[in-house]
């Protein structure tokens, strides 16, 4: 890796941490969770550079999130953790299109499913963890945002634990197709509708080829 990449992928890190100041779309079910903007410039950075650039600025991010993001150190921790569970599951689905010569329509479409499953079965369990040991008292707070939210009724906290777990999953499949889709528009836009022959051809090139 060069200095010009290592100091991109640094610069995405800090755009994605200062788009935290954005303001941000609550989960309604669940209302400690937020669909955020700031996970773009690094998905971005991933199909540009490549998977270890992206986890270099997923990294950069995290660090930039301990001190200004909320629920420190966990809140960061797992920020950190979904959007490299994303980028896991592009550079997996990458692989095996590379592999089974897959159309890039079949090719984008196992990326996007292999991220998104990354992330979903990642942040299920860490929340799950997270919940019920780390902070019970967030473990309450979803319960009840559960009962006044769709009308359901538990009752105790760990009876809400189950449909926690599954509406986490929901929203984190839905923060996927936001922060990927999007992500691959630009690049898409910038580096082939635009036509930048003096730039490097993006990470994910081959499986844009030709869709």
């Amino acid at each position: 890796m060069d200095v010009r990449m290592l100091s991109a992928s640094s610069v995405f890190g800090a755009l994605s941490a200062a788009l935290t100041f954005v303001p941000s779309l609550r989960f309604p079910i669940l209302p400690y969770l937020r669909f955020e903007v700031a996970e773009l410039p690094v998905m971005v950075g991933t199909f540009i550079y490549g998977p270890i650039p992206g986890t270099i600025s997923s990294f950069a991010y995290w660090i930039i999130l301990n001190f200004i993001g909320e629920f420190q150190p966990y809140g960061p921790f797992m920020k950190f953790l979904s959007v490299l569970g994303m980028i896991l599951g592009s550079w997996m689905g990458f692989v095996l299109a590379k592999k089974l010569k897959l159309p890039s329509a079949l090719g984008l479409g196992l990326i996007f499913s292999l991220a998104a499953s990354i992330r979903i079965i990642l942040m299920s369990v860490l929340n799950y963890v997270m919940l019920l040991i780390l902070m019970p008292s967030l473990l309450d707070y979803a319960a009840e945002s559960l009962c006044g939210s769709l009308g359901l009724k538990f009752q105790s906290s760990l009876d809400a634990m189950i449909p926690i777990v599954i509406f986490t999953g929901v929203f984190n499949l839905i923060h996927t197709i936001l922060s990927i889709i999007p992500a691959y528009s630009i690049v898409r836009v910038v580096f082939y509708k635009r036509k930048m022959p003096n730039m490097k051809a993006p990470w994910i090139s081959l499986i844009m080829a030709g869709s």
